[in-house]
């Protein structure tokens, strides 16, 4: 039978790793299941690597949490060269979301001394345990950026079609 698993490894980290066993090839039409002679395994990390493609693809933040402490992360510590990997999560609010009703959360929350909006949601391995979360997040600092280039935009657009509206007029 095959299955997937969601789970610490001392080697690898956080990581998925999937499993589905060879079965020899049947000899004859007999509806016998033939014997097993070896499983087909493989997997992929949780790693910098991983988190670093999310964001390539959504332009979001990524963080990956072994329990509470982040193992991988595209965020920067406050000197803007290493990740913030090792910092725990202390908020109780996402902690008992995840940890105690295993549901997802979004709000503002403080990540790496800033700002940030971020959505959580938790990873369970086989038995239903939650044995970490991941975190997709955005700077405030850049949704603000974005709306007020939004909110200019608006305003110089609205100005030019009053001031075409009002041509005619003078």
């Amino acid at each position: 039978r095959a299955g997937v698993s969601v789970g610490p490894s001392i080697t690898e980290g956080l990581s998925v790793r999937a499993g589905v066993p060879l079965f020899q090839h049947p000899t004859s039409n007999i509806q016998i299941q033939p014997p097993i002679v070896g499983v087909l395994l493989g997997g992929f990390q949780l790693d910098n690597a991983f988190v670093d493609s999310l964001k390539k693809l959504t332009g979001f933040d990524v963080s990956i949490y072994d329990y509470e402490t982040i193992s991988a992360t595209t965020i920067l510590n406050p000197d803007r060269k290493s990740r913030s990997v090792g910092l725990t999560e202390t908020n109780r609010e996402i902690l008992g979301a995840i940890f105690g009703d295993k549901r997802e959360i979004a709000l503002s929350n403080s990540i790496s001394s800033r700002p940030y909006l971020a959505a959580y949601l938790p990873i369970l391995d086989n038995e239903d345990t939650v044995i970490g979360m991941m975190s997709v997040a955005k700077a405030q600092d850049d949704i603000l950026g974005t709306i007020t280039k939004t909110n200019r935009l608006t305003f110089a657009t609205s100005a030019i079609i009053l001031l075409i509206l009002v041509m005619p007029l003078w």
